[in-house]
């Protein structure tokens, strides 16, 4: 009876051994461990804290939990080459072995060679981040041709290739999507976001005095004022003497440029300011008058800009030089032309006859606008008899704002200003 249950464990546990082989589960092993079957390394359970935990000796499958204040240090004494070991890493944070590699996220796996520790998968990429890499040999990449291909669900969405970097969808800074002919930008301080080429994709322009509703999602809108030319002034008739008046230019609107602050719906109030009448007149001879100022106002915000003044039959019109704001911040300004004087010229066209030509003064140019103001006119006559010949009147300014031509009777008017909004 003895017997039978001495022999009973071996008989119940196949364990043979042969030729200094050892068997488990087979009769026949051919490795100094021939196992034929499954094999479990049941692991430690270990819970950290503060910032070192000790493994202890002859363990090799490690379940690692916890709340480390820190990255932390693990120690494992008397460790002997050939060693493996197995970290599973679930706790709050990573660390390295005392002398050895880093512990990261998730399952870490090691073996002690030469006496230290060793990674075992040294190149793979964890799937729960990585802890102090070499960016110079450690990357996400190819080191031959080949593209890097990325994919979600098996449907390729970027490709790195030799031409440059592909992507199938859309790029979504901070989840935002672009609209049709947006461009990415950055913001200046570390993100990135849509805009367009231009702030402002639409633009109304206004020649009379009105109003303007600010429309649904606009918050933001440019503003471009012209004030009204001055007047150029005429000589006056009847010609009896050589000193009968100058005929100048009218000055030039002034300009400004600035950017407003709205809330949707917001009612704008724009002025915009007329020209002033060139002189005129023959027999009840009537000055010219001075342009007159443009503005634009919200219930918080304004720009008021000056018209150009009107010439005198004894001097030239000055342009705008005036501007007043009203909690703007961002603005230019640019001062109207003044008008230009009367030029004369005389000739001989005989032993008794003197002649003179009168190149009236052109009218000045608005602010910012080239070319606005108003030609002079001309006027021709004999300063011994005083017959007139050829006379031709100023024209009027050209382009907003600008100055009237001086001339023979009438002189050119100033043009009407006008104020244009960018949003």
């Amino acid at each position: 009876m003895k017997k039978t249950l001495l022999l009973l464990p071996i008989l119940i546990f196949t364990f043979y051994v042969k030729a200094q082989n050892v068997g488990v589960g087979t009769t026949t092993p051919t490795t100094t461990l021939d196992v034929k079957g499954g094999i479990r390394n049941q692991p430690l359970y270990l819970t950290g804290s503060g910032t070192a935990i000790i493994i202890p000796d002859n363990q090799s499958n490690i379940n690692l939990t916890g709340n480390f204040s820190g990255q932390f240090s693990a120690t494992i004494n008397n460790p002997e080459d050939g060693q493996r070991l197995v970290i599973d890493n679930i706790s709050n944070q990573t660390g390295a072995l005392i002398g050895g590699p880093d512990i990261r996220g998730g399952l870490n796996e090691y073996i002690f060679s030469d006496g230290e520790w060793k990674v075992v998968n040294t190149n793979s990429w964890g799937l729960n981040g990585n802890f102090n890499t070499n960016s110079t040999t450690q990357f996400i990449g190819t080191t031959d041709k080949t593209d890097i291909v990325f994919k979600r669900f098996n449907n390729e969405k970027m490709r790195i290739g030799e031409a440059g970097i592909e992507i199938a969808n859309e790029i979504l800074p901070n989840g935002v999507a672009g609209a049709a002919g947006q461009l990415l930008q950055s913001n200046g301080n570390g993100t990135m976001s849509w805009g367009n080429q231009c702030n402002y994709k639409y633009f109304r322009q206004f020649l009379n005095s009105t109003t303007w509703i600010v429309p649904a999602n606009i918050t933001t809108f440019l503003v471009e004022i012209w004030g009204g030319g001055g007047g150029g002034s005429r000589i006056i008739p009847p010609i009896t003497t050589s000193t009968s008046g100058f005929a100048s230019g009218g000055g030039g609107g002034s300009y400004a440029k600035a950017l407003f602050t709205s809330t949707p719906g917001t009612t704008i109030t724009i002025t915009v300011g007329t020209g002033g009448l060139g002189g005129t007149g023959a027999v009840s001879p009537l000055p010219a008058l001075d342009g007159l100022s443009s503005t634009v106002s919200s219930t918080s915000q304004s720009i008021t800009v000056s018209g150009g003044k009107a010439a005198s039959v004894t001097s030239n019109g000055i342009g705008g030089l005036t501007y007043s704001t009203t909690d703007l911040i961002t603005f230019i300004f640019e001062r109207g032309k003044d008008g230009q004087h009367v030029k004369t010229v005389y000739s001989q066209s005989s032993a008794t006859n003197f002649l003179s030509e009168d190149f009236f003064g052109r009218g000045g140019d608005a602010g910012n606008s080239i070319g606005s103001g108003g030609d002079g006119g001309y006027f021709k006559r004999n300063i011994t008899t005083m017959a007139s010949g050829v006379s031709i009147r100023g024209s009027d300014g050209q382009n907003y704002g600008g100055g009237g031509g001086g001339g023979y009777v009438p002189a050119g008017s100033g043009a009407n200003g006008t104020i244009i909004i960018y949003y």
